[in-house]
């Protein structure tokens, strides 16, 4: 997607005239992937420069973890969460930038808890509560390998825990 703006101007000859022209002109690119055969339902994503992690859930029926390579195949080694505790996982972060990552966080919207996995989706038990951080309804969750900031869709806050 992008965003366009036009700024017209004269010349600075005194006259300070302005005509800035904003259109919203949204349009779909084309070098996205689809996840239909493997997740019906993303909500988060996170990458590590060339494969991206996504979580996907039907509530009741399936919490997983995918994983799709830069060309958008399912590269098959994702995993289910709920086997960890996670009903509703919302979104997802890594310790990885251009390279295999050892370590996911997957924020939970049902129990407002981060969990903790590693790369084959075994639970890692520091997880921590997000509502303990004051994030009651948290929606989206990055990391910059040091310290996590989390998306709260109740009070319009993003705290850092």
């Amino acid at each position: 997607f992008h965003r366009v703006a036009i700024n017209s101007s004269p010349v600075n000859n005194g006259n300070t005239s302005i005509s800035v022209d904003i259109r919203n002109d949204y349009q779909n690119q084309t070098n996205g992937f689809t996840t239909a055969g493997a997740a019906s339902n993303p909500y988060g994503i996170t990458n590590n420069g060339s494969d991206f992690w996504l979580t996907d859930y039907n509530a009741g029926v399936d919490a997983t973890i995918y994983h799709f390579n830069s060309a958008g195949t399912n590269v098959g080694d994702g995993f289910d969460v709920l086997a960890i505790g996670s009903g509703t996982p919302r979104d997802i972060a890594t310790n990885a930038s251009g390279r295999k990552p050892t370590d996911f966080w997957i924020l939970d919207a049902g129990d407002d808890f981060v969990y903790h996995t590693n790369y084959s989706g075994s639970n890692i038990t520091d997880g921590f509560s997000t509502s303990a951080a004051g994030a009651s309804e948290p929606y989206g969750i990055t990391s910059n390998g040091s310290e996590f900031w989390i998306t709260d869709d109740d009070d319009d806050f993003v705290y850092n825990s």
